[in-house]
């Protein structure tokens, strides 16, 4: 987050293949995480309680995640558990679980954007806070639409009387400032790419089953058919195949093209929510989608020279 180079890229960065790689492996990310929210604000507000997106989502990635766990545990030996548990509690427990909870209350457009695009808003607070990081007027500038974008979003509700959605967003901003402890953490942690995935998919998926447990494994009573399609949905797709997809886009394309792929999270979520959901956009949301991705395509630090 900070102004300073990014370190440089394998190889095969800069190469035509690793590019078209990398595009393509964002891209699948962005899909599935824009997906993934029309999918948890559908069954938030019918069949699945929190607990129970949050099992389907982590339990079966912590399984396929296995052969990089079992190596050393809950842990590596060289990470201090203070990283590993801000890495495996905020970065999958408690992203996922504020998220399915804020969309039982607030449509899915508005998770689609109070929570991806607050995202590197709350990073980049917790990075001046706690490193003394300091940014240039162009991100500055993305991180006052992104505040802007949310406000927006947030207040449409409450100038409207709303019907309890403004829970919902609180509850979505807890989940971004979750995702962000996470990255910082992660960040001095010392853990590779797949070691803080394996971590998230571990750690979350232990604190869902006692968090289903506590409710009396309820899952139980849904048809096999039912749990099948939500543990390839959530699991394998979510869970499994969109952080792997993420990670290799990282290191072909660089953390801040990455970054500025996000700002399309809202909009496919949002028009998802449309098309399967049948929630209306509206004027004044779809200003708030606008204001919030252009302030992440800024905040990123995509449009700086020779970011990237």
């Amino acid at each position: 987050m900070s102004e300073r180079a990014e370190p440089r890229a394998p190889a095969d960065h800069t190469s035509s293949t690793g590019r078209a790689a990398g595009w393509a492996a964002i891209a699948l990310s962005v899909i599935i995480w824009a997906g993934y929210l029309v999918l948890a604000r559908g069954v938030a507000r019918q069949e699945l309680s929190p607990a129970e997106i949050g099992a389907l989502r982590f339990v079966p990635a912590a399984l396929l995640f296995a052969p990089v766990w079992l190596r050393w545990g809950l842990k590596p030996a060289r990470i201090r558990w203070r990283d590993a548990i801000i890495v495996g509690g905020a970065g999958g427990f408690g992203l996922v679980g504020f998220l399915a909870a804020g969309l039982a209350f607030a449509p899915a457009a508005d998770g689609g954007v109070l929570t991806p695009a607050t995202m590197p808003l709350f990073v980049a607070i917790l990075a001046r806070l706690l490193l003394g990081e300091r940014f240039g007027a162009l991100r500055r500038l993305g991180f006052g639409l992104i505040l802007l974008g949310a406000i927006v979003i947030a207040g449409r509700e409450l100038a409207v009387g709303g019907n309890g959605a403004w829970r919902g967003h609180l509850l979505l901003l807890c989940a971004a400032l979750s995702w962000a402890a996470y990255t910082l953490a992660y960040r001095i942690s010392g853990m590779t790419p797949a070691e803080g995935a394996a971590i998230i998919a571990l750690w979350a998926g232990i604190g869902f089953v006692i968090w289903l447990a506590a409710e009396g494994f309820p899952l139980a009573g849904h048809g096999w058919r039912f749990i099948g399609f939500h543990i390839l949905a959530q699991g394998v797709l979510t869970g499994f195949v969109a952080t792997l997809a993420f990670h290799f886009a990282l290191a072909r394309l660089g953390t801040t093209r990455c970054a500025a792929l996000a700002a399309l999270v809202p909009g496919l979520a949002a028009l998802g929510a449309w098309l399967a959901l049948g929630e209306p956009v509206g004027p004044v949301r779809l200003a708030g989608l606008l204001l919030a991705s252009a302030g992440v395509v800024l905040a990123s630090g995509a449009l700086r020279r020779g970011g990237g």
